[in-house]
């Protein structure tokens, strides 16, 4: 006799490293099983109280979304608590900005899809400056070129889930780009 076995397990929002959820799927067809993971990622958009612009980077050509303008963000690793802090890390990682400036306390923007999430933080500096990008080590050439933009002149060829996240957020974003420099 022979059994098809069809058993589809789903485990959502299981606690990873103090509190961060991942989620994880594992699927039973007949004798076979598939196993993913869904990745946590985080970013920033920089926004320049002197200029009221957003920074935006262009993606290298060899990693992911490449030739696309979005943000400086990557994903979650141990290192890190929460995703504010895969956030700032990344930031630093990929544009080598060490001054100060104020990151929203949580996130504006929640992106979803069927490999990742990912959290979109605010950023305010106060003077716009230029990343490092296109540069020797392995974070810098992930990007390379930047621009910045006014909210209402955002670069075409954008990632997907950016222009997402602007057209979502764009009240939000007015409001705060609004009170810069006041």
């Amino acid at each position: 006799m022979f059994l098809n076995l069809y058993v589809y397990i789903c485990i959502k929002n299981i606690n990873y490293k103090n509190g961060l959820k991942k989620v994880k799927k594992l699927i039973f067809i007949g004798m076979g099983f598939e196993y993913t993971d869904k990745k946590l990622a985080a970013g920033i958009i920089p926004i320049c109280k002197d200029t009221r612009r957003i920074l935006l980077c262009r993606r290298g050509y060899e990693g992911s979304f490449p030739g696309q303008w979005g943000l400086f963000g990557g994903t979650f690793e141990e290192v890190d608590r929460i995703p504010k802090e895969t956030a700032k890390r990344e930031f630093y990682e990929e544009t080598k900005y060490d001054k100060n400036y104020s990151i929203s306390s949580s996130p504006i923007d929640t992106n979803t899809n069927n490999f990742l999430t990912y959290y979109t933080y605010v950023g305010l500096f106060d003077c716009e400056f230029e990343p490092y990008v296109n540069g020797c080590d392995e974070h810098s050439k992930e990007n390379v070129d930047y621009g910045w933009f006014d909210l209402d002149h955002l670069p075409n060829g954008m990632v997907k889930y950016l222009e997402d996240t602007f057209e979502r957020n764009n009240k939000l974003l007015k409001r705060i780009i609004k009170k810069c420099g006041k």
